[in-house]
């Protein structure tokens, strides 16, 4: 599994920044068989899809799935399959 933050954002309003933020993160599932990368990637979802806490000091609004692909990484010789969520928190 590797993860990234693609970008970000807090919101602001005219008397200033407000501690909701916003964050467009990536997950992927990585295997060598295509139903590998499947499980794994539908145990992610199944994870993150929905959730709403805390996680350390942040509180997590809601994070809900954006998209996914399927990928073969020839390099490597693995199946990838990322999966975008967004995540909205406050600070």
């Amino acid at each position: 599994i590797t993860f990234a933050r693609l970008s970000g954002s807090r919101l602001a309003t005219l008397s200033g920044p407000e501690s909701l933020a916003f964050a467009v993160i990536e997950v992927a599932a990585w295997a060598d068989t295509y139903a590998g990368m499947r499980t794994l990637a539908d145990s992610i979802e199944n994870a993150l899809d929905g959730y709403r806490g805390t996680v350390g000091a942040i509180r997590v609004a809601s994070v809900t799935m954006d998209g996914e692909a399927d990928m073969y990484e020839s390099g490597v010789e693995e199946h990838r399959m990322p999966r975008t969520f967004l995540m909205w928190y406050e600070k």
